[in-house]
């Protein structure tokens, strides 16, 4: 379909990195197979899921993600590194969620537990909204969802 080779290329534009749509076999392409649904989109050679989880800890969010599989791969939160690339600018957040609301998934926004600790009882979040970047907070603040994010090499 014309529309997500349009969106992309913008993406793989802003991100300088392969981009594609990844399916719960773990199988993922730059355009959509018919007959298959798409489980989330390929960035940076990580796949993020189409969908949130609901507000959980940290601790539950680290379980949450580890216990879904794609094409037979643990998922986790994803590194802070990881994070701090998709938030670090507005255009390439804008850019990643037109491709994940033109599949039906949710878009990106609010704030997003990372798998990486800060220190102690302290972890990094992902803010993904009109103030995006990266801040820390406590492990037991219930407001936060995870994403499952899965390694893929496209």
């Amino acid at each position: 379909m014309i529309i997500f080779n349009s969106i992309i290329m913008k993406q793989e534009n802003l991100l300088n990195c392969p981009l594609g749509i990844l399916y719960s076999d773990g199988s993922f392409s730059q355009v959509s197979e018919e007959g298959k649904t798409p489980w989330g989109i390929v960035c940076c050679g990580k796949g993020i899921s189409l969908k949130a989880s609901d507000v959980i800890s940290w601790d539950n969010a680290q379980s949450y993600c580890q216990s879904i599989y794609v094409g037979g791969k643990p998922c986790t939160c994803g590194d802070n590194e990881f994070w701090a690339k998709i938030v670090s600018q507005q255009e390439t957040l804008k850019a990643l969620n037109e491709l994940i609301i033109s599949l039906k998934g949710e878009p990106l926004d609010g704030r997003i537990w990372t798998a990486s600790p800060y220190h102690g009882d302290y972890a990094w979040v992902a803010f993904c909204n009109q103030n995006s970047g990266m801040t820390y907070t406590h492990k037991n603040s219930y407001n936060i969802k995870a994403r499952p994010v899965v390694d893929c090499t496209m």
